[in-house]
């Protein structure tokens, strides 16, 4: 069984490649791109319930205080961490054009990749 560490591995991974095309078919405009985004953009949200599930399921498991409330408290700040995004992506949309969120989000998708290995590496299979 695969534990949620490696859940929100694929996840992540996932999202990488839907942010990055995203990125290529805004920068490139290639002749095909409408069908390329809507299978992009359901790569994106397809993927969401496992990062919502597995990333609660890991905050439950590494918590060194109750359970419940490091759901609560991970859930809490994910939902302050989608606002902030919210405004952070209109002010690089703003900067650097509206094609460039989807690098942003590709790069900071990556960076979450990296800091995720070590924890799925650790994680009993």
């Amino acid at each position: 069984m695969l534990g949620p560490a490696r859940v929100l591995l694929a996840g992540l991974a996932a999202r990488l490649i839907a942010f990055s095309g995203l990125a290529a078919v805004a920068f490139l405009h290639p002749s095909f791109a409408a069908p390329l985004v809507v299978v992009l953009f359901a790569l994106m949200q397809g993927v969401w319930p496992l990062l919502a599930v597995a990333s609660t399921d890991m905050a439950a498991a590494l918590a060194t205080f109750g359970q419940g409330a490091a759901m609560g408290l991970f859930n809490a700040t994910a939902a302050i961490a989608s606002a902030l995004g919210a405004v952070v992506g209109g002010v690089i949309a703003g900067r650097f054009g509206y094609p460039s969120i989807c690098l942003f989000a590709a790069a900071a998708v990556l960076v979450a990749l990296f800091f995720l290995l070590g924890l799925a590496r650790t994680e009993p299979a």
